[in-house]
């Protein structure tokens, strides 16, 4: 399952953003049920595109998924690489400005903890 969330500045496109005003405007999920990592990357990759396209946003951050405290060897983290992969490439057909990020980078250019930039306000 990928999480999405939609964020605001509430700014015209010719403003410069300010970051530290984005605030959560929603969140979504995308579902991926398969077993076949390459369908799960097709099938996310596909819904992620749609809703890139129905939404018109200026800018895609993706995050990556935070390094593991102890190294896993299993099938999931692997998976997880190939789907954001999969994610990043729909964004940036879609949207030039698409960026690939850490959990603690993305709070950091947001000015806010990467937790409440996963939140509704």
């Amino acid at each position: 399952m990928v999480s999405a969330v939609l964020l605001d500045d509430h700014l015209p496109p010719s403003a410069a953003s300010d970051l530290t005003t984005i605030e959560v405007v929603e969140k979504f999920e995308v579902k991926a049920d398969s077993d076949d990592p390459a369908l799960q990357v097709a099938k996310t990759s596909k819904a992620i595109r749609g809703r890139i396209q129905s939404l018109h946003p200026d800018r895609v951050a993706v995050r990556r998924a935070d390094r593991p405290l102890k190294p896993s060897n299993t099938e999931g983290p692997r998976t997880r690489l190939l789907v954001e992969g999969g994610i990043t490439a729909s964004a940036f057909d879609i949207v030039d400005d698409t960026t690939l990020r850490s959990g603690k980078s993305c709070g950091s250019v947001y000015g806010k903890p990467k937790a409440e930039l996963t939140e509704p306000s």
